[in-house]
């Protein structure tokens, strides 16, 4: 049995997969709307969930294994960053980038790009795809004996954090 609240299937291969696991396989997908009566209990080595489904209607089921999978959400200190940086956040925190389509890895700070989990949650595939798309761009803003003139900026060395 699967929950969700919304499917967002990043691709081709992934929405094969998915109409392989539903056609095929044959799991139950439940459209999960009321967080809050989502329940897991143990007893007897047998896993016990019960939830109310899109319906409202009180369903339980067993599950020999139960696997929590959090949503992606942007780190507390995105914010903070992006102002140092001279770029914004979106409603949920992560960094804005110029245009969804077109230029969908370029922030409104000059020579600062936005690739992969930083500003939407996405796979690696297209992590690795955007920054390629990043570093295309750098590129073309290089002149052969030129430099990007970027404010400079300075790190440190969190030692709790490494």
């Amino acid at each position: 049995m699967h929950f969700g609240r919304e499917w967002c299937l990043p691709g081709q291969s992934a929405s094969e997969l998915f109409s392989k696991a539903v056609y095929d396989i044959g799991p139950t997908f439940v459209r999960d709307m009321d967080l809050a009566s989502f329940k897991i209990t143990s007893s007897g080595g047998k896993n016990k969930i019960s939830f109310r489904d899109d319906g409202g209607s009180l369903r339980r089921s067993e599950a020999e294994m139960v696997v929590l999978c959090p949503a992606i959400v942007p780190d507390n200190e995105a914010k903070a960053l992006a102002v140092e940086f001279g770029i914004e956040c979106d409603e949920q925190g992560f960094f804005k980038t110029l245009r969804e389509k077109t230029a969908s890895v370029e922030s409104a700070g000059r020579g600062v790009y936005a690739t992969g989990a930083c500003h939407t949650p996405m796979d690696i595939r297209s992590s690795v795809n955007e920054g390629r798309a990043a570093s295309g761009g750098i590129l073309a803003e290089l002149q052969t004996g030129g430099m990007i003139d970027i404010p400079p900026t300075s790190a440190t060395v969190d030692a709790m954090r490494c």
